[in-house]
């Protein structure tokens, strides 16, 4: 039997008797006592601040006052437990060995049980177990105040999270003890943060009654509990694992001791920060690069015999040539050099002063670039062997290693918030903290690799303790924050965070860790590989990242081609790199840019260009014989026209590469994860050698990159640009559609989309729907089910868009024109389209756009509804008719053109360019027929109204000698027959099968 008792500023203390099975030797009697609330911001920063002049590095986090703090790694949560111990006069409990004779209080280290002294009276996590069990506080419910539906209010008694919707906690966590408590009185034990408890992960979906104190070791620890932004399950069972370097948007912690009556936190007698002394760059600091080595490698025989008799200088040379040349052996790729400008300027000055390097904190330059710094010494270095840039050079990285990590450590939040010279945060640090490339590190070595490859002799000149420094950078730190947050890996940093790992553990294979590097990369490449289906799409579902797969693979490849037994991860690897190129091939439009999905901008340079640029392709004349070469064709033009991308749910219908054809893409896929947008059954449309009916574009990371004057509308313009408003498709009763994204972005659908298609001769067909609901942030939703149903007739080059609502009472069809460019802007879609330049015919129900060269579009409406018109172009309340050419620029007025008509009845959109040809229509009942005439061809459609689901659809296409005919009921097949010449040639409309990812021709 034990006893907890709550430890809080607020509620009075109480015992609570706990009853632990399978317990420790020491575990059958004991005083638990647990923090009644999470750790806030004021404890947190009050003992921080003591820490860092008492020789802790604690990083800084985010949530101040009574905000639970948050974005905290686990290293220092156990470090700021051991300061807070020492702060309140006990002993603390964590120690770097296992004779608990050096308290652990700066750098990494991922501790064993055995460093533990669970029987000391310091502060300390607690372990799963335990947290468990003051979490439950008896009860065996889901949820300690019991099982109820997600939509129940009383879970948002309890637990604080938008699990439950989008209330005040979207993006922010409350204070503590902002919620009811459980029984045994402590608070936000669900939701607010999640919390960082002791155990290791066992790699299994629970913990083993039979380790009451976790795995000895592994690669990450386990949380508890749930958070406010990233988690949606709050059960008292539920897990979530994350490196313990990671800094996850709502990881907090709460503590817990056995001292038996602990001390409050003494006040805080002076505030003044004095921060850490810095690492010394100096000879005895890198011979510690010989703890991380392994003592049998025998390219490494000459440095140990040196250091065992006592020459550290000569060790570390021998260490510093097996080093740089596994460097210079790696198959990485070899990039020029840049040759020097500005930067060594700056650091040759620096360095001729002598004092060491402060490169954060208040009143400092913080220039941004330090990468790029040391890109440009290396390349002066390169390019003047004898001259003095190596050893700027060298004293740079020095600096870097001892000195970078730990002074931003040492910032708040506010103080790293703090605008460079350059604007912005650094950049370098965003890549590490996210492990996004698998950290620094790699970035490191390639620069390494590249000085290396331009001079060979320069490695003679490289300082071994500079080298050593750097390594133990990556080994140390780099490496253990190369981990992604386990609970929403996506995909692309999933797989950039493996090759990191493997290409870093093949290079640095002589430490001893490079082994679990390699494997935990291996384990996490086949896990992100999984997540890639058929047609090359992933469930990001944003096109803006989704290149980046191609290159990391080809990245990593070379590190494993001459394996003499090939990994059975590389041919899917492969595969997925196949794939992802055909789908952007499938996907470009005329004039080689790709349209924005996800938080793709439409600037060619985001994707295109890359893809025009890709090894493969780069030499080739056009965009033609691009394609060609992608998919292997032969002949005079690319073999594929209209494609069907059946698990992303893209449908594209062109008729043809050059910049005059046509194009038209529909967006009709199922949830997706990541920067999925609430767009659903949306159109782009390209036609005529311009685009014409464009996305809204995406939405921003942050304020930062907007203009001054638009900062403060940077919620509202993300709200819009990732709602349906700013899609070509329709709102009910002016809602959005309700964006739900799939549970698992690692776990991809099997199935294709149930959306049937063709892709022929005369007609191409793409349908999607939309079953879900309708609402805003704050409004009740609407359940509807929109149906939209397109016909490309190309010897006419033009489309119907049939479009069905089944519920609400009102639905808006919304089509988006390219905004006026600013001048100077070098963008894909300019020059826009002004408000001028739409010209709507009500009584006709007919609009007209044209371009600065007197292009037109025509969008005209049939049906039994009469819709009413409205334009918007830059609204403002609320934020309506606006665009994002790019998530990094200004937002630009768009003029928006909506036709709203009844649900429960078609209404079809005719459009085309130039003039819209000759219709007549005739309503008979429920049937409508309409006869288009244009380019010499003759359209006869029915439609015909089905009861809650798709129109039933019969098409006759005539002219020049070709009959084509289609029937398209409500559900199951379609057929389709072709007549010309006596030749009569028929096919099926159906959901592709997914078995062949070929293009149609």
């Amino acid at each position: 039997m034990a006893i907890a008792k709550c430890l809080t500023a607020g509620p009075a203390p109480v015992w609570i008797p706990i009853h632990m099975s399978n317990p420790t030797p020491d575990e059958a009697s004991f005083i638990l006592q647990v923090s009644a609330t999470e750790t806030d911001g004021q404890t947190w920063e009050t003992v921080r601040q003591w820490a860092l002049t008492n020789g802790y590095d604690i990083g800084a986090a985010n949530g101040r006052g009574r905000l639970p703090v948050h974005q905290v790694t686990w290293y220092d949560a156990v470090k700021w437990c051991n300061a807070r111990s020492e702060r309140s006069g006990v002993d603390p409990v964590y120690f770097t060995d296992e004779n608990h004779q050096h308290v652990y209080r700066t750098g990494q280290r991922d501790l064993s049980p055995a460093h533990v002294a669970w029987s000391g009276r310091g502060f300390r996590l607690p372990t799963e177990r335990e947290w468990e069990f003051a979490c439950r506080a008896g009860t065996t419910s889901r949820y300690y105040w019991g099982t109820f539906e997600r939509t129940h209010p009383i879970n948002r008694s309890y637990a604080a999270s938008h699990q439950w919707g989008y209330d005040e906690v979207n993006g922010n966590p409350l204070p503590v003890a902002g919620r009811k408590p459980n029984a045994f009185g402590l608070y936000d034990m669900s939701g607010n943060v999640d919390e960082w408890c002791w155990d290791w992960w066992n790699g299994r979906g629970q913990p083993d009654a039979e380790e009451p104190l976790g795995p000895r070791s592994g690669f990450a620890r386990i949380l508890k509990g749930g958070g406010f932004g990233m988690d949606r399950t709050f059960a008292s069972a539920d897990r979530h694992v994350t490196a313990p370097g990671y800094r996850s948007l709502d990881a907090g912690f709460r503590i817990v001791t056995r001292h038996p009556d602990p001390p409050s936190l003494p006040p805080e007698t002076e505030e003044r920060r004095i921060r850490p002394a810095s690492a010394p760059v100096s000879e005895p600091a890198a011979i510690a690069i010989f703890d991380l080595l392994k003592p049998d490698d025998p390219r490494l025989d000459e440095a140990w015999l040196s250091l065992r008799q006592g020459d550290a200088e000569k060790a570390l040379s021998a260490w510093r040539d097996v080093f740089l040349a596994s460097v210079t052996a790696a198959p990485l790729q070899t990039r020029p050099l840049p040759d020097g400008g500005d930067a060594v300027r700056r650091w040759r000055a620096w360095h001729r002063k002598g004092e060491p390097m402060q490169f954060f904190g208040p009143g400092q330059p913080r220039h941004r670039n330090w990468l790029g710094d040391a890109r440009e010494l290396a390349g002066a270095a390169a390019a003047d062997l004898d001259g003095d840039a190596i050893d700027i050079w060298s004293w740079m990285i020095s600096e870097y290693a001892t000195r970078h990590k730990r002074q931003f450590d040492a910032l708040t939040i506010p103080e790293r918030q703090q605008p460079t010279v350059e604007g912005g945060a650094d950049p370098a640090w965003f890549e590490r903290s996210i492990g996004m490339g698998g950290g620094q590190g790699l970035r490191w070595l390639d620069m390494l690799h590249d000085l290396l490859r331009a001079q060979p002799a320069i490695a003679d000149r490289i300082p071994p303790d500079a080298l050593a420094h750097l390594a133990r950078m990556i080994v140390e730190d780099d490496i253990p924050l190369g981990l992604v947050d386990s609970r929403s890996p996506i995909p692309n940093q999933f797989i950039g965070n493996a090759i990191g790992l493997m290409m870093q553990a093949c290079i640095l294979d002589m430490f001893r860790d490079a082994g679990g590097w390699e494997a935990a990369g291996i384990l996490r490449m086949e896990q992100a590989l999984q997540s890639h289906m058929p047609d090359g799409a992933n469930l990001e579902a944003s096109l803006n990242y989704t290149w980046g797969v191609v290159d990391k693979i080809d990245a990593v490849l070379p590190f494993y081609a001459s394996r003499s037994i090939r990994p059975p991860w590389m041919d899917q690897a492969e595969d997925v790199r196949d794939g992802v190129i055909r789908m952007y091939t499938a996907l470009l439009m005329p004039n080689g840019a790709i349209p924005s999905i996800g938080n793709l901008a439409y600037s060619p340079a985001r994707a295109s260009r890359r893809f025009l640029t890709w090894d493969r392709v780069h030499s080739l004349p056009d965009l033609h014989a691009a394609v060609n070469a992608v998919y292997r064709n032969s002949g005079d033009g690319p073999g594929m026209t209209s494609t069907a991308l059946p698990y992303a749910g893209y449908y594209v219908m062109r008729n043809g590469w050059k910049q005059t054809h046509d194009y038209l893409l529909l967006q009709a896929g199922r949830p997706g994860a990541g920067h999925a947008h609430a767009d659903s059954n949306a159109i782009h449309l390209y036609a005529d050698g311009r685009h014409w009916l464009i996305d809204g574009g995406p939405a921003s990371y942050g304020p930062g990159p907007l203009p001054d004057h638009q900062k403060s509308e940077y919620l509202a313009f993300n709200r819009l640009l990732r709602s349906s408003r700013a899609a070509n498709t329709v709102v009910v009763d002016d809602r959005s559609q309700v964006l739900q994204g799939k549970a698992d972005p690692l776990v991809p659908y099997t199935e294709p989309a149930p959306n049937r298609w063709y892709a022929g001769i005369d007609v191409d067909y793409a349908e999607g729907v939309f079953d879900g609901i309708y609402r805003d942030d704050t409004e009740e939703g609407v359940p509807a089910v929109h149906y939209r149903q397109v016909l490309y007739l190309k010897p006419m080059q033009a489309w119907a868009v049939i479009d069905t609502v089944i519920g609400g009472e009102s639905a808006e069809q919304l089509w988006h024109l390219p905004p006026p460019c600013p001048d100077g802007v070098n963008d894909a879609l300019c020059p826009g389209i002004a408000a001028e330049n739409v010209l709507i015919d009500s009584t006709a129900r007919t609009v007209r756009v044209r371009d600065h060269l007197n292009r037109q579009l025509t969008l005209r409406h049939a049906g039994s509804a009469r819709p009413h018109y409205r334009t918007r172009f830059g609204e403002t309340e609320p934020l309506r008719g606006w665009s994002a050419i790019d998530g990094t620029k200004e937002r630009l007025p768009t003029v928006q053109i909506s036709a709203a008509w009844p649900t429960g009845v078609p209404l079809v959109t005719l459009i085309a360019t130039g003039d819209g040809g000759e219709l007549e229509e005739t309503t008979t009942g429920e049937e409508l027929e309409l006869v288009w005439q244009r380019r010499g061809f003759r359209c006869n459609l029915r439609i015909q109204a089905a009861e809650s689901t798709r129109p039933h659809l019969r098409l006759e296409l005539t002219g020049q000698g070709v009959r084509t005919e289609a029937v398209l009921p409500p559900s199951g097949n379609g057929h389709i027959i072709r007549e010309e010449q006596g030749i009569r040639k028929t096919g099926v409309i159906a959901i592709p099968s997914g078995a062949d990812q070929e293009p149609s021709s």
